[in-house]
């Protein structure tokens, strides 16, 4: 009787749906990381390339068709952890082989591609138009974004569909782990079978009451692990940027003198993170 009740008072009975979708609508704005992650790279890249080749980049085409099938492949990686934010662990997967197919196909039409200039452009013009990516991540709020990605309400009146969908938010929105978001599912699913009621009606939507769950012990760790997570998708361009400036130091290039503290600042931002994913 004590677990029974214990299980109980962890599940959200009917009629409270409402609270919890108010809770859903209080909660902070955050962005979209994936664009933000995008432009800032982008950013990084573009003002290496002023600061180490001048005022004005040249176009060929390598670079005219390298551009969009590089780009192709950083916006599937960027909708893969879209869908997984939203629950969608199948089209996060189906994103991520799209990306995989893509980057032999990026790099055979890179190097069968004549050498050669096209026409040149202003670095300043390149470094803004990279930033598009980023400036729109910081517009769009998470929750429009995840509204974009959650895909026909089949949960509606499908109590497994539902379950399905609340443990990939669970999983890829709050980042529990697979045995805590099944116990979760499991939970609900026996509070569902003694009711006899739809899981849509007894609990609202599965993102809504994924936060109701998540908003607990370990919810600030699970932040930072996140946040982690997105500030390692620079160690690519730092690692490269690094490389580049230790193989051919100039010291008369801004980029010999700004590019290591940068790297310094982000490895300082990753062990904050890193110390909070241990201490929280």
């Amino acid at each position: 009787m004590a677990s029974s009740s214990s299980r109980k008072s962890r599940i959200r009975v009917p009629g409270s749906a409402n609270h919890c979708q108010a809770a859903f609508a209080r909660r902070p704005v955050r962005r979209v990381q994936g664009p933000i992650v995008l432009g800032a790279v982008g950013v990084s890249l573009s003002l290496h390339g002023w600061f180490s080749s001048g005022l004005e980049f040249t176009i060929g085409w390598p670079a005219l068709a390298g551009t969009p099938l590089i780009g192709t492949v950083v916006l599937l990686i960027v909708v893969a952890l879209t869908l997984r934010t939203a629950g969608r662990p199948r089209g996060a997967w189906t994103a991520i082989v799209g990306a995989v197919v893509m980057v032999p196909v990026a790099a055979l039409a890179i190097s069968s591609l004549p050498d050669g200039p096209l026409f040149s452009a202003p670095a300043p013009v390149v470094v803004a138009f990279s930033a598009l990516p980023a400036v729109i991540g910081w517009l769009l709020p998470e929750k429009r974004v995840s509204r974009w990605f959650n895909g026909p309400e089949a949960a509606h009146h499908d109590d497994e569909a539902w379950l399905r969908r609340l443990d990939g938010v669970l999983r890829g929105a709050y980042g529990l782990s697979p045995r805590q978001a099944q116990a979760h599912v499991e939970e609900a699913r026996a509070h569902l079978a003694a009711s006899g009621g739809e899981a849509h009606e007894q609990f609202g939507p599965p993102q809504v009451y994924a936060l109701r769950l998540a908003d607990g012990p370990g919810a600030s760790r699970r932040e930072s692990r996140r946040k982690l997570r997105s500030g390692l998708l620079f160690l690519p361009v730092v690692a490269i940027a690094l490389s580049e400036v230790i193989d051919d130091p100039d010291p008369g290039s801004l980029s010999t003198w700004v590019l290591p503290p940068a790297a310094l600042l982000w490895a300082w931002f990753l062990w904050g993170h890193h110390r909070d994913t241990r201490s929280s």
